[in-house]
């Protein structure tokens, strides 16, 4: 019986294809699946379009497969109001009813994606809608409604999910990875921690 898990055995049905990953958890998957099929199948051509590591792309020509990572934490159009934010690990800025345009504008060439989103709705956060504040996750600031985390998350996807249909030469099919538990050891994600699975 054939092993499918095996890079060697990369399926006749991704061959001629691209598929996209996106999000910092995300990215973990994508070097997941980079780093076997470098070892067992070929080395792949970096062939991204900026030198921005958090937007990379590698093609496999023997297969003439494309993978890419586009890395957007919130889905939607974000930005870092202030650095340190009420707990020291930034205040940002989600417009909740506008999908990432980073992302957003590059999905069309691709026959499969693979979105997830997570972790970065732990921080503290500002809601908007149509360019108002509408409430936050944790900013600690009078008058502000405080929602809950599941209030940004559950509109983020459902932002990113109507830019997806709305978009009419986009013809792939679409994954959703749910919330990945921390599976960072050896230390914290920015304290020297990885993701290699030792046990």
């Amino acid at each position: 019986m054939r092993d499918e898990s095996k890079p060697t055995n990369l399926r006749p049905s991704v061959r001629q294809r691209q598929i996209w990953i996106r999000t910092p958890l995300a990215t973990s998957l994508g070097l997941y699946l980079v780093v076997p099929l470098c070892l067992q199948v070929e080395w792949p051509y970096d062939v991204s379009h900026t030198k921005d590591e958090l937007f990379k792309r590698w093609h496999y020509r023997s297969y003439n497969f494309t993978m890419a990572i586009f890395t957007s934490p919130f889905l939607v159009k974000a930005q870092e109001n202030d650095p340190n934010g009420p707990t020291g690990t930034g205040l940002f800025g989600l417009h909740l009813d506008q999908a990432d345009e980073s992302w957003k504008a590059k999905i069309d060439e691709f026959d499969y994606l693979i979105i997830s989103a997570g972790h970065w709705f732990f921080r503290s956060l500002m809601f908007y809608e149509q360019d108002k504040v509408i409430g936050c996750r944790y900013c600690q600031l009078e008058n502000i409604t405080d929602y809950p985390i599941t209030f940004g998350y559950r509109k983020a996807f459902r932002t990113a999910f109507r830019a997806i249909l709305e978009r009419q030469n986009f013809k792939g099919i679409v994954y959703l990875r749910t919330f990945a538990p921390s599976h960072f050891e050896g230390g914290e994600w920015n304290k020297g921690g990885d993701c290699k699975r030792q046990r």
